[in-house]
C-alpha cells in the first residue's frame, strides 16, 4: 500500500525555514544595530577628541603668544628664541664689572648712550673697610641692617675686656663683613667669621654636617614625580643663628664695625667699647652661631633634624639620616 505523507512533511519543513529565517532577520537587525552604536560612539569620541585638540591648541597658542611676547618670536633658523641678557623694565642692559658705578669710563658712557641701553654693574664683592669707602652712608646702614639681625636673634652676649683670658682674647674670632653691590644697585651686606682659628681645637669629625646624598635626592624626586606630589622648596633666613652654639666661643668686632654695632643699640654696645691701641675693639660671647664657625653647620643639623624628629613625628631614614619621612593621613 503507497502511503501519502507530502503534505505533512512539506508542512514542517515550511514551518522550520519560517522560524529560521525569522532569526536570521533579528540577527542581522541586531548587528546593523550594534554597527550603528558603534559609528555613532566614535563619531561622538572623535568629535570630543577634536574638541579636546582644539581646546589644548587654543591653550598652547596662548601660551605660545605670551611667551612671544615675554621672551620675543622663535626664529634663527634653529626655531629658538632670541638670546635676552638681564633687563630692567624691559630694556636691554650692558654688563660692566666696574668696582663702583662711579668709575665708569667715558668709552662705556658713549657706547651706552649710542645705543639707549641701561647698564647693569657688576661690582667686586669687597671688605668692610674698603665697601665704606667705596659706598658711603649705603654701605654703613648696610651693615648696621645686617647686624640688626644678629641683634634680636640674641646671637651674641657682649663681654667686657677685663671678663675674658688673655688667651680667650687672643683666641676670638674676627667678625668680618662684606659689601657689594647688586645689579638694582642696592648695597648688600654679607658676615661671616673667621673660623680658621678654630681648626687648631676641633678635629674633622667633631665638626662635619652630613648632607644628603645624590642618589637619596634623585630617587625622593622621582617618587614624587610618580605619586603627582606637591613638591615645597622653603629658605629659612639666618640659619646657623637658628642653633646654639656647643662651645664657648668669643668673638671681636674691630674697627668701623666696632662704632656701627653701637648704632644698633647704643645703650648696650657703647659700654663694652675698648681700644687697642687707636681702634675701637668689641668682645663678644656666641650664644648662637655664625657662618664659617666650623661647628656652625653641625649645630644647625642638630637643630633641626631634632625639631623633625622629636616635634613634628618625622622618621629618619635608615639609609640617609638627611631624608626623613612622616605618613599623613595614609600617604
Amino acid at each position: 500500500m503507497d502511503h501519502q505523507d507530502d503534505g505533512s512533511t512539506t508542512s514542517d519543513d515550511s514551518d522550520y525555514s519560517l522560524e529560521d529565517d525569522d532569526a536570521q532577520e533579528q540577527a542581522a537587525a541586531d548587528t546593523q544595530l550594534d554597527e550603528l552604536m558603534e559609528e555613532i560612539q566614535q563619531e561622538v569620541q572623535q568629535e570630543v577628541q577634536e574638541l579636546q585638540n582644539l581646546t589644548q591648541n587654543q591653550n598652547q597658542q596662548q601660551i605660545n603668544d605670551d611667551m612671544d611676547r615675554a621672551y620675543g618670536e622663535r626664529g634663527h633658523g634653529r626655531n629658538l628664541r632670541p638670546r635676552k641678557y638681564p633687563t630692567t623694565h624691559g630694556d636691554h642692559q650692558v654688563l660692566i664689572q666696574v668696582p663702583h658705578r662711579d668709575e665708569l669710563v667715558p668709552e662705556y658712557t658713549e657706547m651706552v648712550t649710542l645705543f639707549h641701553h641701561e647698564v647693569a654693574f657688576l661690582t667686586e664683592q669687597m671688605s668692610a673697610k674698603k665697601g665704606l669707602k667705596v659706598f658711603g652712608e649705603s654701605g654703613a646702614e648696610a651693615i648696621v641692617a645686617k647686624m640688626h639681625q644678629i641683634h634680636y636673634r640674641n646671637v651674641l652676649s657682649p663681654k667686657y675686656r677685663n671678663q675674658l683670658t688673655p688667651e680667650q682674647r687672643r683666641n676670638a674670632l674676627r667678625y668680618l663683613m662684606f659689601l657689594k653691590e647688586k645689579r638694582c644697585g642696592k648695597v648688600k651686606a654679607r658676615e661671616c667669621t673667621n673660623g680658621r682659628r678654630q681648626r687648631l681645637h676641633k678635629t674633622k669629625e667633631e665638626t662635619s654636617a652630613p648632607t644628603v646624598r645624590i642618589k637619596s635626592f634623585v630617587i625622593t624626586c622621582a617618587i614624587d614625580a610618580k605619586e603627582g606630589r606637591k613638591v615645597v622648596t622653603i629658605d629659612i633666613p639666618g640659619a646657623f643663628m637658628q642653633a646654639d652654639t656647643d662651645k664657648i666661643i668669643h668673638v671681636k668686632f674691630e674697627g668701623e664695625i666696632a662704632k656701627l654695632l653701637t648704632k644698633v643699640d647704643p645703650a648696650l654696645y657703647t659700654k663694652y667699647v675698648v681700644y687697642e691701641g687707636k681702634k675701637p675693639i668689641i668682645y663678644a660671647q656666641l650664644n648662637k652661631n655664625l657662618y664659617r664657625t666650623l661647628q656652625g653647620a653641625l649645630c644647625w643639623w642638630k637643630n633641626l633634624s631634632g625639631f623633625l624628629v622629636d616635634e613634628l613625628g618625622y622618621e629618619a631614614n635608615p639609609y640617609d639620616s638627611c631624608v626623613v619621612n612622616k605618613m599623613i593621613n595614609g600617604k
